[in-house]
């Protein structure tokens, strides 16, 4: 039996954002990784990226965690190209803001928190071929920025 299958890559396995030190409030100073289970699924298989967030400033750091399985409400934002570098379209939004429960929670100096994320939810069914996934964290407040 033939089988198709996607090879992804990773890229920005590691990305820190730095805060400066300006007259603004300092904004955190944390660390995002971005790890895959293997590199090669099958076409329509679950792909679950571990996202790991670690805080690594001189205060505590408050951090969203919600239900939502795209993480998109919590700070995570995922971007899947092809072989040519074409990015991926996205499905359509799913359930309204209204569906999904959510909390703050704190990160002292040098903690993480991890998280699985399905990245199908980021991208359409792909065929099969080589992608190319990046992530980010933006840092949300409790402030509502």
């Amino acid at each position: 039996m033939w089988r198709a299958f996607l090879c992804l890559w990773l890229l920005g396995s590691q990305i820190v954002v730095r805060g400066d030190t300006g007259s603004a409030p300092p904004q955190p100073d944390l660390q995002f990784s971005l790890s895959l289970e293997r590199a090669v699924y099958e076409a329509g298989e679950p792909i679950v990226a571990t996202v790991k967030v670690t805080n690594l400033g001189e205060t505590d750091y408050v951090i969203q965690t919600s239900t939502r399985l795209k993480g998109a409400f919590d700070g995570f934002a995922f971007l899947v190209t092809d072989a040519a570098g074409q990015p991926v379209a996205q499905p359509l939004p799913g359930l309204p803001l209204a569906h999904w429960i959510g909390s703050w929670n704190q990160l002292a100096r040098f903690e993480g928190t991890e998280r699985k994320i399905f990245l199908n939810y980021w991208f359409r069914p792909l065929t099969p071929g080589k992608y190319t996934v990046r992530g980010q964290y933006i840092p949300r407040t409790t402030d509502g920025n």
